[in-house]
C-alpha cells in the first residue's frame, strides 16, 4: 500500500462537506483579499474541476491531493489565465498550462487563483 505526504481526501473534508465546497471556501478567501490576485478561476471553472476530481475518485483512482486548493505564482503558465509575472500591465491569457502544473494536477488538487506576490492560498 501507498503511503502518501497528505491525508486521504475523505479525512480532510468535514462532515457532509465536499471537494466542491472546500474548493468554493478558499475561492471566496481568496477574493477577499483584495490586490494579491492576477486572475481568479470562475466558480463555474471550480465546480467543473471538482466534479471530475470526484469522478475519478468514484472511478477508484488514488489522488492524493483531492480537495486541496491551491493558487500559482503568475509566472507560470495556465491555460486561460494570466500570465504576468508581477507587472499586470504587460500581462497576457496563457493558451496552454506549464507541464510540471499539468503533472501536478493528476494528483487532484483544485487550483482558485495566479498570484501577484509570493505565497501559497490554502483552505
Amino acid at each position: 500500500m501507498k503511503k502518501h505526504l497528505f491525508a486521504p481526501f475523505s479525512k480532510r473534508l468535514k462532515v457532509g462537506q465536499t471537494i466542491t465546497d472546500m474548493a468554493l471556501s478558499a475561492l471566496k478567501k481568496a477574493q477577499d483579499a483584495q490586490g494579491c490576485f492576477v486572475s481568479l478561476q470562475t466558480e463555474d471553472q471550480i465546480i467543473q474541476r471538482c466534479a471530475q476530481v470526484e469522478a475519478q475518485i468514484a472511478n477508484g483512482a488514488e489522488l492524493p491531493l483531492a480537495g486541496i486548493s491551491f493558487c500559482v505564482k503568475d509566472n507560470i503558465y495556465v491555460k486561460g489565465m494570466v500570465t504576468s509575472s508581477n507587472c499586470p500591465g504587460f500581462g497576457d491569457v496563457a493558451t496552454y498550462s506549464a507541464p510540471a502544473l499539468v503533472k501536478a494536477e493528476e494528483a487532484g488538487p483544485i487550483q482558485t487563483s495566479c498570484k501577484l506576490i509570493h505565497g501559497i492560498l490554502t483552505d
